[in-house]
């Protein structure tokens, strides 16, 4: 262990292992069907990725499936999903094979995380400690989540690139280094900012960390040197991503100076960065032994000019605005979104799930240990190194117990924290005892063992073993035992994609970002990326809620809310909308429900719909993501639910029925589904004045849909009987068909 060979390979073993632990549950992911990713913004990377694997080098910047109409430029920077699709063209040559590469994207990236933690490690404490603190990153739930096979997110390239940050830090805190070698580091805090930039949209919160971290890391220290770096690199990283921004991207989704996107606000950020750290370089040539308070609040000003200007120029106000909703549950998804909901009760805002569920009983020792640092590294040499650990961590512990999702950001740092606390708490206690060295270090790294296992015991139970007994079942050729939760959900709305395509007419715009799609599929925003990519169809909203497209969203939750079908249609048309997805949560009393529950059929809240006609729906008995919003969640539906159903809005044929006038008549055609399932849509009336009546209907007799009619209408008045068939022609383009009688009441074309 003590040879660097052995260390690495060591080092290699405990990376080997974080993957393992995020392969589990390969066997739900990779399905007969295809790879089922997890829904939402994982799938939408898919999306991204692919569109760079089939048009090569190119990068989906502007998406015309999103905000349909109209489409829009992607907020997310493209580095994560280009690396994605660059990769899968060295080792796939289908679709098949870019999602078998692509479905392991984010594991990668959570198996690399422990190397900078590992190396953050041997600054303060000793290579053990570290490796340990790469296991403990390994189990983190909150990580294994993000970093998961099939869940293709960029979340965990994002803490991999902060470690490498945390690890630049503690890198330019060492003492007794040269100028010369903190100077050195200035080309790698260029790129692990671009890193950063380049992969994640809200990273300048995680940069507003790590510049203040380096400033007041040289105020402290005085290090002209690394003032230095700062200013250099920061102005680097500007001069860099200012053509990227200006040249390479579209005009970011908030405008120019955009928070919630790569835009000039970033630029403007490494600029004002420089210009605090200039002012530090300045004052240091003029009073080389100025007092760290006069170096802070010279910075302090500084920084304050420099967000005064930010606040004071109306587009940069304007743009840093959905940054402030964001991080103060203001916008329109924070009290709906589950990741951005505090781990414990606070502010007055309570959580929906368990702090265990992303921590295990870690959870509760989160406010407590950023203080390992202070309390077990005890080398005066390592002092500084030991305030930057201990000030990143406590700031991100703060932001994961108000927003979860920030747990994966922590999760590097903190690991690292556990690590030491769990070795350094039982050596502490241990070493009054009076134990011989031996003994002594293999007791306290045997209790620290034992706790952390009894710490993760809720993860590994609920979690980590049964998912281990299931894909150590399928590499045996057994049965897995079905899926639960999320990966359910994952491989319905997948299959149920796949049969929008299907049974939906090809599209523009899935390959060139250049057209425009004919139609939009109406959708709730849940369902957005898995069509995009599945189904390769457009919406009008998706998981990235009203950021992309305010207006569409408003429109779209109009039409999901619409009572009539005069209104639900006027908002369709709106919206381009031919084809309409309904869930097993729709309200019975809207247009969706009685299309959901009714198949449009008249019922107790309403007369029958005629502009809409079930083109296919999900196998029954599945589960769908309106189950996740149930106040007692049964995960086991009844076998003949339906949880998604598709929709087409058509003109309908009209049936021209002459007679007696105040004669009722009714027309009525026996439909079967792809599940087996089938009903009778009827129309009624009654024949007017004029000797006629005129019934609408959304269904045709023959063609290649999923759903299909038993056999032409049946159409009566009084004792007579008449069967029809209506032309799919006739019910795309609203064409009257006649209806005619013999006086015998015999059959009748």
């Amino acid at each position: 262990m003590h040879s660097r060979r052995g260390r690495a390979l060591a080092l290699f073993g405990v990376a080997c292992f974080a993957l393992f632990v995020r392969a589990l549950g390969f066997e739900q992911v990779f399905t007969e069907e295809g790879v089922a990713f997890a829904p939402a913004d994982a799938t939408y990377h898919m999306r991204r990725a692919f569109y760079t694997f089939s048009n090569f080098p190119e990068a989906l910047l502007r998406d015309p499936l999103l905000n349909f109409p109209g489409g829009v430029n992607v907020p997310w920077p493209p580095l994560f999903d280009w690396l994605v699709g660059a990769v899968a063209r060295v080792f796939a040559e289908d679709q098949a094979g870019f999602e078998r590469v692509g479905a392991w994207a984010a594991s990668v990236f959570g198996a690399l995380t422990v190397v900078p933690i590992y190396f953050i490690a041997l600054r303060v404490t000793t290579p053990a400690v570290g490796l340990f603190a790469g296991l403990l990153f390994s189990l983190i739930p909150m990580s294994v989540k993000y970093g998961r096979v099939g869940n293709p997110d960029h979340h965990a390239a994002v803490a991999f690139v902060g470690a490498w940050l945390v690890l630049l830090l503690v890198q330019l805190a060492r003492s007794g280094q040269s100028d010369g070698k903190i100077l050195w580091l200035t080309p790698s805090l260029a790129l692990a900012r671009l890193a950063m930039f380049l992969i994640w949209h809200g990273s300048l919160l995680y940069l507003a960390f790590f510049e203040a971290a380096v400033l007041l890391l040289a105020a402290f220290t005085r290090r002209g040197a690394i003032v230095r770096a700062e200013a250099l690199s920061t102005l680097i990283t500007a001069v860099v991503l200012s053509p990227i921004v200006e040249q390479l991207l579209p005009v970011p989704i908030g405008g120019v100076y955009s928070s919630i996107s790569l835009s000039r606000l970033h630029v403007l950020a490494m600029v004002g960065t420089s210009f605090v750290a200039f002012c530090h370089v300045a004052l240091h040539r003029k009073g080389g032994e100025s007092t760290a308070v006069l170096r802070i609040a010279v910075m302090a000003a500084a920084s304050a000019a420099f967000v005064a200007f930010l606040f004071v120029f109306p587009p940069t106000r304007s743009g840093l605005l959905p940054a402030v909703q964001f991080l103060t549950m203001q916008d329109g998804a924070g009290l709906s979104t589950i990741e951005q909901l505090p781990l414990f009760a606070i502010f007055g805002r309570d959580p929906v799930q368990s702090p265990e569920q992303p921590w295990a009983w870690f959870a509760y020792l989160l406010p407590l240990a950023p203080f390992a640092f202070p309390a077990f590294v005890r080398d005066r040499e390592k002092r500084a190194e030991m305030f930057v650990l201990f000030g990143w961590t406590a700031a991100f512990a703060l932001l994961a117990m108000s927003q979860r999702r920030y747990g994966n950001d922590l999760a590097p740092s903190i690991s690292l924290a556990f690590a030491i606390g769990l070795v350094g708490v039982p050596g502490l206690l241990l070493s009054r005892l009076g134990l011989s060295d031996g003994r002594a270090d293999l007791a306290r790294w045997a209790v620290a063992i034992v706790a952390a296992l009894i710490l993760f015991s809720p993860a590994l139970e609920r979690h980590t073993l049964p998912r281990i007994a299931s894909g150590w079942a399928a590499l045996r050729g057994e049965v897995p035992p079905p899926a639960k939760g999320i990966d359910r959900i994952a491989q319905n709305v997948a299959d149920f994609s796949r049969k929008v395509r299907e049974a939906t007419p090809d599209t523009e715009g899935f390959f060139d970002q250049r057209r425009n799609p004919e139609y939009g599929v109406i959708a709730h925003a849940n369902l957005g990326h898995v069509l995009h990519y599945h189904g390769r169809r457009a919406t009008a909203t998706d998981p990235m809620w009203s950021y992309i497209g305010p207006e569409n969203w408003a429109r779209s939750a109009a039409f999901f809310r619409a009572r009539e079908e005069e209104q639900a249609i006027a908002l369709a048309n709106k919206l381009k909308g031919r084809f309409v997805v309904t869930t097993a949560g729709e309200e019975a009393h809207t247009v969706a429900g009685r299309l959901h529950h009714r198949d449009g059929r008249k019922g107790d809240h309403g007369d029958r719909l005629e502009h809409f006609r079930l083109v296919t729906e999900a196998s029954p008995g599945r589960i769908g993501f309106d189950m996740l919003y149930e106040k007692e969640r049964k995960m086991d539906p009844p076998a003949t639910r339906v949880s998604y159903k598709l929709f087409e809005i058509v003109k309908g044929a009209v049936l021209v029925i002459d007679g007696v006038p105040g004669t009722r008549v009714k027309a009525s055609v026996s439909l079967e589904t792809p599940g087996d399932r089938s009903f009778t849509y009827t129309a009624a009336g009654e024949i007017d004045e004029g000797g006629q009546a005129r019934l609408r209907v959304p269904y045709a007799t023959g063609g290649g849909h999923p759903v299909r009619a038993r056999g032409p209408y049946r159409v009566s008045a009084d004792f007579t009987l008449a069967r029809v068939h209506v032309d799919e022609a006739d019910v795309r383009e609203g064409r009257a068909v006649a209806v005619s009688f013999d006086s015998g009441g015999a059959i009748g074309f």
